[in-house]
């Protein structure tokens, strides 16, 4: 069985490690492949960065040329969709590499876009260069071909004048067109050789009519002339036949002018050329030429008249043109500067007027005459006036759909069909009527909505009435009348509740909303006023109510807050008649007087000291119970009851075994318990033990006085001596000393009937005399008596020597000093029998001597015990007592150890005593409570009790610390709100301050006084230091706030105008909220702080107080600061950007980033200039983020910039922000804002040159509080 079981772990072994090793192994080819895969990505990646940079490439090294620059950029477009598409693809991995290659793709994407911008200007520029040179040219062969057409055709030397020119332009054409084949633009290159054609043509033409003329005879020459001048001659006329048959079209006569006009050219070549001449020429030569001339003179005739009628007609027409053109100017301008509806409708039908009227008539004149230069400016014309209708119309539907979009109340179905209506409409007619139909409809759903979602003092029935009766309204005045008594309803009914919820400060909440839901129910004025009366009558009882109860004067504050609240949950008697204002008033008044009253018995027991009358009294002050009052009145007059019993039982020892002064003593004793504390009782006990203790020895003592053995002693005399003595220690003193002059009188007697020592006794009374015992009495007699024995010779003196010299001198001995060791009184019985037996056992006098002395030593040595005991002077007289009873019943190292016991509690006594003076030194305890605590020390050796002694002390210290702490820590506060006041300018502000600090002052000098006076009532002391600590914090709530504003206007004031306007503005806005709350902290007790403490804690926010308006004023005077004042201008004029306009703008110390796009630019503000004072300073270039058309516009240097709004944010904790808004118009065009490059070197660090026209300054009116 073993052998299977380790056989089976072993193989569940292997199995498990095989299966470990497969998992890895299949991890790691995973992990591998993963790899391997992520390496291919990355390499894919790469490739296409490669194909980038050499489209890239391309673009560069073709940018001096056109076809293929032209090629290189659509396949570079091409290209760049593909490549987004794969980095869209590729950019959700999550590989660190594959995201850094994703990253260089992206920037070479980018570049790869750069570039392709680039190049398009590049080829523009490319195409308008070779087209210049191609123009310029052509023009030059033009005008050459044109003088060879002009030229005599027998004219060799004229001839031979247009062979450079013609050369010349060969010339040009060659380089042109090697230029253009550099420049890689083939349509330029075939353009030049047709033209290099032309001129190698005209220049053969010359060269062939020159070789003629070279070759002529003279007879030839002539023939030659004279036919010559003939075709010149038939030519024109043929010219001049023509010219009366000519159709009115432009290219027809301009073509046929200039024609004519060469040919005229050419005839006048000829003409000239025949009269220079100077060889004679035959006379039909001279015939021809003559006729010619005359023939010239009627061209040139024909010419003229011709050339002024095309201008004629160019001219009318071009007049009209620029007048069409004025007109749509005007028209535009009016247009893009007005929002005005009415002047947009009048536009509108000019600009139709003039399409189908004037400028169709122009366009059929153009048409008419085939003016092909006004061809393109009259259908630009057209364009135009379409346009301005266009823009007019759409302007007409901005409007509407501006107007539509302020229609807050339509719902988003309505606003959609409204739109379509607006988008349909081909009429200022139609748009019209739809602005009044929007209009309409959402005055309606306003109204509506008010009724459904505002006018929440309306029940539903009113509700749906009200909505039936908009919904049948037909025109505005309807709507309007409806909205207006509901308005005034709901507003009569919102001041209603306002009156009662914030006003009417005595009404419970339930009441309140009682009268709140008849409100609701109500559907007049009249009604809303009846029952705002019965509120306010109802406040107005319990007002009175309230000013009763707070005048009386035996009730404290929570009992009076406690009668408040049921006087706010009491009613009018028709409503509750068991719980109305006057029974609240009843039971106040009655427990007003029932406490007075109850105060007045306590103050009348005279058994109970100070401070159990002030315990009771607060007991009874903080009982709101009648039962329990009374509870309170009855044990206090037990406790007085059981004082007043145990001080007539200590009167009545008075002169029978106590003294005077013990009496009163005792009494005192008692007096100065406090039979609140819980070990009261066993200290009246004490003192009762300690009376009857002293009362007994007392008594003991004297029955001892009337068996003393003397008739020297006048008893009673001692009696009354004893009974006078202070204590049983005193009265046991003044036993003693009349037992010590007994002894001392017995032992003269003795001493006088010794014989023998007649020379000594003088000296052995004497020393009688001096004793200071009744153990020196003895011990001198002793002396005596064996000098005596010594000189004696009288054998038959029994008394003094025994008749055996040795056994009866010894046994004497023995009995002699036993009996001394019986007179030895602080040696307990077991001591004296051990020295009794021991004397017994002596056989010699030397023996029975030494056993004597170690006795006496002995009882020496206890006896200077109890009088060290007795030097212990804490330890209570019945410490010491039973102290001295125990050293003297027991041995002496048990004496020595009890001493030592006391001498450490005496000790610890001594260091409580000295707490117990510091305490009332310092101001924790009085007199009486000093008293009280020391007899308390003095009466008890017992630690427990001593422990209390020192919590008690402790109670005491705690709680005056913690009152004089609050009332140190509210100095600093009022000293710290002084220290603000002085900084505030704004009087009003400075007097309600003083007024408040004032009032803070007067409040905690009372209770500085009531701790400099020692108000020692724990609860008392207790009670003032929460009225303290609450005044303090809700004095700080309003403190932290004033200085939190202070702060702020320092920080972002510029100037004490701002300044005061700030502070003048925190004021009003501070009373109108917390007006209440002020006048109470300026005038009344720290006892009424509380009622206020829960609505000035809402100061703590400062969104919520005043500091919000004031950081909403500052942040705009700011604004103003940076921007007004001509620093920017916004001038009355539109500029048009894609089917918007805005207010043409220039601003300052604004730049553009480089590398921005005008699709996506990035405009950066001068921090230095900005920031000075909002560290967070931000301009939005756009207002409207989820449909803005904001964009850059591209310039050589610089760009415009149209925004669809512009936002100033604070972007501080009050989240400040304004928005340019004039005439309702939010959209800006801002013209040349520069590079960065170009700002840094020109703006940077020079001044703002500022507007002077005020009417193009930013004011403070043009900007819109958006939210904060």
């Amino acid at each position: 069985m073993k052998k299977k079981t380790k056989y089976a772990l072993f193989a569940a072994t292997t199995v498990i490690s095989l299966s470990a090793i497969i998992i890895a192994s299949s991890m790691a080819t995973i992990c591998s492949q993963k790899q391997i895969s992520q390496n291919k990505i990355v390499e894919q990646i790469n490739k296409q960065i490669e194909e980038l940079n050499t489209d890239i490439q391309t673009l560069e090294s073709n940018k001096n040329r056109v076809d293929a620059l032209k090629k290189a950029i659509e396949k570079s477009k091409k290209s760049i969709d593909k490549y987004k598409q794969k980095f869209n693809k590729s950019n959700n991995e999550k590989n660190n590499e594959i995201l850094e290659s994703l990253a260089k793709f992206n920037t070479s994407i980018d570049n790869l876009e750069s570039k392709i911008n680039e190049s398009e200007i590049r080829l523009k520029q490319n195409n308008n260069t070779i087209k210049d040179i191609v123009d310029k040219t052509k023009k030059t062969s033009d005008i050459a071909i044109e003088k060879l057409q002009s030229a005599s055709k027998i004219d060799s030397q004229g001839l031979k004048e247009v062979i450079p020119e013609l050369q010349k332009a060969s010339e040009e054409l060659k380089k042109a067109k090697q230029m253009a084949q550099d420049m890689d633009s083939k349509k330029h290159v075939d353009d030049l050789v047709l033209k290099a054609k032309e001129v190698e043509k005209a220049e053969q033409e010359v060269k062939n009519l020159i070789q003629t003329i070279k070759g002529l005879t003279t007879k030839q020459k002539n023939e030659t002339y004279l036919n010559d001048l003939n075709k010149h001659i038939e030519i024109l006329n043929e010219k001049i036949n023509q010219f009366d048959n000519l159709n009115e079209e432009l290219p027809t006569l301009e073509l046929f002018v200039k024609d004519f006009e060469i040919k005229n050219i050419a005839a006048k070549g000829t003409h000239n050329f025949i009269n220079s001449i100077t060889e004679t020429l035959p006379s039909e030569i001279m015939n021809a030429n003559e006729n010619l001339k005359d023939v010239i003179e009627n061209s040139s005739q024909k010419i003229k008249e011709l050339k002024a009628k095309i201008n004629n007609i160019k001219s009318d027409i071009d007049n009209q043109l620029i007048l069409l053109n004025q007109l749509q100017n005007n028209s535009e301008s009016k247009i893009n500067s007005t929002e005005n509806f009415e002047i947009l409708v009048e536009e509108f039908n000019q600009s139709n007027n003039r399409l189908s009227g004037e400028i169709q008539k122009l366009n059929n004149k153009i048409s008419e005459f085939k003016y092909e230069k006004a061809i393109e400016k009259i259908n630009k014309l057209i364009e135009n006036e379409k346009s301005i209708t266009i823009i007019a119309l759409q302007k007409l539907k901005n409007d509407v759909l501006i107007h539509l979009s302020t229609a807050d109340n339509l719902s988003n179905e309505q606003k959609q069909e409204f739109n379509a209506q607006v988008e349909n409409a081909t009429t200022p007619q139609q748009l019209s009527k739809i602005k009044k139909e929007i209009s309409l409809s959402n005055s309606k759903e306003k109204v509506k909505k008010d009724t459904n979602d505002i006018f929440v003092l309306f029940n539903s029935e009113f509700k749906q009435n009200s909505l039936n009766e908009i919904e049948n309204a037909t025109n505005q005045e309807q709507v309007d009348k409806i909205a207006k008594q509901l308005n005034d309803l709901h507003n009569n009914k919102q001041d209603a509740k306002a009156k009662i919820n914030n006003e009417f400060n005595h009404i419970s909440d339930s009441q309140k909303d009682s009268y709140i839901q008849e409100i609701i129910n109500a559907n007049t004025v009249e009604k809303v006023n009846e029952i705002l009366n019965n509120a306010q009558k109802l406040q107005d009882d319990k007002q009175e109510k309230h000013d009763k109860i707070n005048k009386l004067d035996s009730l404290t504050n929570t009992d009076k807050q406690r009668l408040f609240q049921e006087l706010i949950d009491s009613n009018s008697a028709n409503k509750t008649p068991e719980n109305t204002p006057q029974n609240v008033l009843d039971k106040a008044i009655k427990l007003n007087n029932t406490k007075k009253q109850s105060i007045q018995n306590i103050d009348s027991l005279n058994d109970l000291n100070n401070i159990e009358k002030e315990i009771f009294k607060s007991e009874i002050n903080s009982e709101f119970d009648e039962s329990k009052i009374n509870q309170n009145i009855q044990k206090a007059v037990e406790s007085d009851k059981i004082k007043n019993s145990i001080k007539q039982e200590i009167n009545s020892l008075k002169n029978k075994n106590l003294s005077e002064n013990e009496v009163n003593k005792f009494i005192d004793d008692v007096n100065n318990i406090n039979l609140h504390n819980e070990n009261s009782k066993q200290e009246l006990e004490s003192i009762k033990n300690n009376v009857q203790d002293i009362n007994n020895k007392k008594q003991n003592l004297i029955s001892q006085v009337y068996e003393l053995e003397s008739k020297s002693i006048n008893k009673s005399e001692l009696q009354k001596q004893i009974i006078n003595a202070n204590g049983k220690q005193e009265a046991q003193e003044i036993f003693d000393k009349a037992e010590l002059e007994i002894a001392k009188e017995k032992a003269k007697n003795n001493i006088n009937k010794l014989e023998g020592i007649n020379n000594e006794k003088q000296n052995f009374l004497n020393k009688v005399d001096q004793a200071k015992n009744k153990q020196e009495v003895y011990n001198i007699v002793d002396e005596a008596t064996k000098l005596s024995k010594n000189q004696s010779t009288a054998p038959n003196n029994n008394e003094l020597k025994p008749n055996n010299p040795s056994n009866t001198n010894n046994i004497n001995s023995k009995e002699i000093t036993k009996n001394k060791i019986d007179t030895l009184e602080y040696l307990s019985q077991n001591e004296k029998q051990v020295y009794k037996t021991n004397i017994d056992n002596s056989n010699n006098e030397q023996d029975i001597e030494s056993q004597l002395n170690n006795a006496q030593q002995n009882n020496e040595n206890k006896q200077n015990t109890v009088e060290n005991v007795k030097k212990l002077d804490l330890i209570s007289a019945d410490g010491k007592l039973h102290a001295e009873e125990y050293i003297k019943n027991n041995s002496t190292e048990d004496a020595n150890s009890k001493y030592q016991q006391l001498s450490e509690i005496n000790e610890q006594k001594l260091k409580i005593k000295s707490q117990i003076k510091k305490a009332k030194d310092i101001g924790d305890i009085d007199d009486n409570i000093k008293s009280e605590l020391l007899t308390r020390l003095h009466n008890s050796d017992d630690q427990a009790a001593h422990q209390k002694i020192k919590d008690e002390l402790a109670k005491h210290r705690e709680t005056n610390n913690k009152l004089s702490k609050e009332i140190r820590a509210f100095k600093k506060v009022i000293n710290k709100f002084a220290e603000i006041n002085q900084q505030i300018n704004y009087d009003e502000l400075k007097k309600l301050n003083q007024k408040i600090i004032d009032n803070l002052n007067k409040n905690i000098d009372f209770y500085e006084n009531e701790l400099n006076n020692h108000v020692y009532s724990i609860q008392f002391v207790k009670d003032y230091s929460n009225k303290v600590k609450l005044a303090n914090t809700t004095s700080i709530y309003y403190l932290n706030n004033l200085e939190k504003a202070l702060e702020l206007i320092n920080k972002k004031s510029r100037n004490e105008t701002i300044n005061n306007k700030s502070w003048e503005e925190y004021y009003k806005n501070i009373i109108s909220s917390y007006n209440s709350e002020l006048m109470s902290i300026s005038s009344e007790n720290f006892d009424n702080f509380g009622i206020y403490s829960g609505n000035l804690a809402k100061l703590q926010n400062s969104a919520n107080s005043p500091i919000k308006q004031i950081a909403r004023e500052l942040f705009k005077n700011e604004i103003i600061h940076l921007v007004g004042n001509g620093i920017w201008s916004i001038y009355n004029e539109n500029i048009e950007h894609k089917g918007k306009s805005g207010y043409k703008t220039k601003v300052a110390k604004i730049y553009f980033e480089p590398g921005s796009k005008p699709e996506q630019p990035k405009i950066i503000i001068d921090d230095s200039y900005y920031r000075e004072k909002y560290d967070k300073f931000e301009i939005q270039w756009y207002g409207n983020p989820t449909w803005h058309s904001s964009i850059g516009i591209q310039k050589e240097n610089s760009y415009d910039y149209f925004s669809d709004g512009l936002i100033f944010a604070s972007n501080d904790e009050f989240g400040t922000k304004f928005k340019i808004r004039i005439n309702g118009k939010e959209e800006l065009y801002i013209e040349n804002i520069p590079n960065k490059d170009e700002y840094m070197t020109k703006y940077s660090s020079g001044n703002i040159e500022k507007d002077t026209n005020t009417t193009h300054h930013i004011k403070p009116e043009h900007l819109e509080f958006i939210s904060n």
